[in-house]
């Protein structure tokens, strides 16, 4: 009786399951016409827009479209679009509410801010808002934030920076940044705060609210935590000096470059840690400068070459470049290492740009200056890391090939990408329902947003494709028998390839590096 019990409740399992499969593949045929149609209805409006313009496309149409007019011509990402919007219209799902309540005289004060004209406060803060959530009010000051002219259109739609005044805190926060959705990319970088999170890399917090100013509905808001005590703290690390790259000055260059968070703070405090930390920067800086003497030592010495190798592998796999050059990476000395970790900061993805580049590119012979543009003008800061064709940064290099390795696997896709962006459905659908167009970096453009997820998925896979050809990939060899040389390179493998000699005893003679054309 028992056996059944059990067989019919399992089949009643397999039912159940067949019933929902059932379902999702109704659904997927249903959602997959109209997915095609709106990639063919942007795709004809992207070529009138091109046609119109009348200007002359250096690239190819396509990969034209997908940098300038579009984030994807996956059918798939369609369809994941009109689920997430379903998914909001249907269950009525909105997000909670944030208001702001700021008078005439004080909102003239952020105006004279927002447009970077001088004598505007006294200190640059606006001291007199208030922020209200779920019955809560929160006194705040606010200052206008955002290096690009984009963050500051207008009154309406510019980003501040808060802090809040008192012992109140939203979220557990004292200090975030209060901007649209696009500036940080729209759904992108929650993401990616959660997986570097989830890897040991500390990443500040995201929340996203309804935005209303003096009653009135603004759009929707992203709230990022700041650098400060509680996202140190909050990453289950023990409150040390944080520094960043003053904007206004090259690592390259012979100044001090850089810039202590929460100075009156460490200036009251005789601990000396701040000072350590400035120290180690500055040698590390000084290696930069001298491009010629790439100096690795530095780097494994004073900095956790584990979390920077995680940190480089994830942002090469999703292609955030923007995220490790320096003027956006935070420096955090760990007190109880010793050690200098990355804070993980604006992740700004952009469709189209470095589609062709990986940091292990910088090993190769020679790079092709179109596969990294702007961005490898922070070539020196990535080869005291990684090294250069001649000085390979071993240690490194193991630990980041391990990591791009791992990162690029479809167990990790299926366990910790996929799992983290269903987690952001009902975030992307009131994107999605509020209207948000594109990402142009210092404007929206014209078609709407739609989250790139298969495109990115589609090159995570092509990198794993790239690391395992290494390992099957045979170098080409040559023998001087003269001389007794054994010569080796690589030909065909792009990602570096791990290379040993072995003696009939099985003991390594030799373990190489093997970056493309190198002999």
């Amino acid at each position: 009786m028992i056996q059944k019990k059990s067989r019919k409740s399992k089949n009643s399992k397999y039912s159940n399951l067949n019933r929902i499969s059932k379902f999702s593949l109704i659904f997927l045929r249903f959602l997959y016409k109209p997915a095609l149609a709106l990639v063919a209805l942007q795709i004809i409006v992207g070529g009138i827009l091109i046609y119109n313009k009348r200007q002359v496309v250096r690239q190819n149409l396509t990969s034209y479209i997908l940098t300038d007019v579009l984030n994807t011509i996956y059918y798939k990402d369609y369809i994941e679009y009109l689920k997430d919007l379903a998914l909001v219209l249907l269950n009525n799902e909105q997000l909670p509410r944030l208001d702001l309540s700021i008078n005439f005289k004080d909102q003239q004060e952020i105006e004279c801010l927002r447009k970077r004209l001088e004598n505007c406060t006294k200190d640059g803060w606006v001291r007199g808002p208030k922020i209200f959530i779920d019955n809560e009010v929160y006194k705040v000051k606010l200052k206008a934030k955002g290096d690009r002219n984009f963050h500051r259109t207008n009154f309406k739609n510019m980003s501040f920076k808060v802090d809040i005044r008192g012992d109140k805190r939203i979220n557990g926060l004292e200090e975030f940044s209060l901007q649209s959705p696009v500036m940080r990319n729209y759904a992108i970088e929650p993401l990616l705060a959660k997986i570097f999170r989830k890897q040991g890399v500390i990443s500040p917090r995201h929340y996203y609210y309804r935005f209303y100013i003096n009653g009135e509905y603004a759009g929707l808001r992203h709230l990022e935590e700041g650098i400060g005590t509680e996202l140190i703290e909050a990453n289950k690390r023990r409150y040390g000096p944080v520094f960043s790259v003053n904007e206004d000055i090259t690592l390259r260059s012979f100044e001090e470059p850089f810039e202590l968070s929460n100075k009156s703070k460490w200036d009251q405090s005789n601990l000396g840690i701040d000072r350590t930390a400035f120290s180690i920067l500055k040698q590390s800086s000084l290696s930069i400068t001298r491009q010629s003497e790439i100096n690795t030592e530095i780097f494994n010495t004073y900095f956790d070459i584990d979390l920077w190798a995680k940190y480089l592998a994830i942002s090469d796999i999703f292609k955030v470049y923007h995220s490790a050059v320096p003027k956006n990476v935070k420096f955090y000395f760990n007190p109880v290492k010793g050690l200098m970790e990355p804070i993980f900061f604006d992740g700004h993805y952009l469709p189209g740009e470095f589609d062709d580049f990986l940091f292990s590119d910088l090993l190769n012979n020679d790079i092709d200056k179109s596969k990294c543009p702007y961005r490898c003008t922070n070539k020196p800061f990535w080869q005291m890391m990684i090294g250069n064709k001649e000085k390979i940064n071993k240690d490194f290099f193991l630990k980041y090939r391990k990591y791009i390795e791992l990162y690029s696997s479809e167990e990790f896709i299926n366990s910790v990408i996929r799992s983290e962006w269903k987690k952001l459905s009902k975030l992307r659908g009131n994107i999605y329902r509020n209207g948000y167009r594109k990402d142009q970096t210092d404007h929206y453009g014209i078609l709407p947003h739609v989250e790139p997820f298969y495109r990115i998925l589609n090159r995570i896979r092509s990198i794993n494709s790239f690391v395992r050809e290494s390992k099957t990939l045979i170098p080409e060899h040559s023998y001087d028998k003269s001389n007794n040389i054994l010569g080796v390179v690589n030909k065909e493998s792009r990602h570096p390839q791990l290379y040993s000699i072995y003696c009939k005893d099985k003991k390594i003679i030799s373990d190489l590096i093997l970056p493309k054309d190198v002999f």
